[in-house]
């Protein structure tokens, strides 16, 4: 009877404390890289003058990436966004998400064919941002620490509009995200990313997170103002040329502030010009030390300017 006792209350208190329905990480993955992808370091300001909300000024390096590792693990693809400093799992007022994370809103833009002509060239909303004719990309996928729903009623509410209508089945959210000490991980089926190249290009952009920030003229993002305030990034113009983008994929800072900082910012929108943000294409005969930087001009062989001719007419698109 003692023993039957024992027994009864040993399997009780393991039963109580083991068995309750918790969410579980995923597990570990030893997969060799398929690509991985350096960024340059203490660069998470923009275009170089970016200032960090007052609220997190005390945490600086928190949206400064390291790198991106793309794995193969069978059916699904995995894409490891490393970052400076370890990753906040609550906000300084005690806010928490379901994801895990409280600060960064994530991009990865993939051009999965290498076709130019194929793909989009605009950026999602509220990045600001453009892509060259020949680096359109094909395929983005969207990390962020909230609720899916919302990105989802997002495209729908908006579908009205032409060039988020014409990429709606092109924005992926991850079937998983879960975080490390100092990355956030996505896994994303391969039948939703489509056939992809030997050489893929790859971008990754990385903003604060706003969960109310849903318009034409953004998608969750943080904006950049003029002056920093409590929840905004100062540094800006308040204007719609420059971009709302922390950190991008670039092998050293300066080759990042020149590309960010070549944009036309202005109280006219239409005059506006957008900064173009070249892809990164691992494994190719395009050495990656050699950024591009003349990405945002036309060749000059052809033209004086340095303007791109659908910048003489009303922009279409975001």
């Amino acid at each position: 009877m003692r023993i039957f006792i024992i027994s009864f209350t040993l399997t009780l208190v393991f039963g109580l404390l083991g068995c309750s329905a918790k969410r579980q990480a995923p597990a570990p993955s030893f997969a060799k890289p398929l690509f991985h992808l350096d960024d340059s370091l203490y660069d998470d300001r923009g275009s170089g003058k970016y200032t960090y909300p007052v609220a997190l000024q005390e945490k600086d390096g928190i949206f400064d990436m390291k790198s991106l590792i793309v794995r193969d693990l069978g059916v699904t693809l995995e894409f490891e966004i490393i970052f400076l400093r370890p990753i906040d799992r609550e906000g300084i007022d005690g806010t928490r998400y379901r994801k895990g994370w409280v600060h960064q809103l994530i991009d990865i833009y993939i051009d999965t064919d290498g076709i130019t002509g194929s793909g989009h060239q605009f950026a999602l909303p509220g990045r600001g941002l453009e892509f060259k004719r020949e680096e359109a990309w094909d395929r983005v996928i969207v990390l962020m620490p909230g609720s899916s729903r919302d990105l989802e009623d997002y495209l729908s509410t908006l579908s009205e509009q032409k060039s988020l209508y014409e990429a709606r089945e092109d924005i992926l959210i991850p079937e998983s995200t879960f975080v490390k000490t100092f990355s956030i991980v996505a896994r994303v089926a391969k039948s939703r990313l489509g056939p992809i190249m030997d050489r893929p290009g790859f971008q990754v952009c990385i903003m604060g997170y706003s969960p109310g920030n849903l318009s034409l003229e953004g998608m969750l993002n943080q904006e950049v103002l003029r002056f920093a305030t409590e929840h905004s990034f100062g540094g800006g113009t308040e204007a719609s040329g420059e971009s709302n983008v922390l950190d991008v994929l670039s092998p050293d800072r300066n080759s990042q502030y020149e590309v960010l900082s070549a944009y036309r910012s202005g109280s006219y929108k239409a005059e506006n010009v957008h900064p173009i943000l070249p892809l990164i294409y691992p494994n190719s005969k395009q050495k990656v030390d050699k950024f591009r930087r003349k990405s945002t001009n036309r060749n000059e062989a052809t033209t004086k300017t340095s303007i791109e001719d659908r910048y003489m007419s009303t922009p279409q698109g975001w």
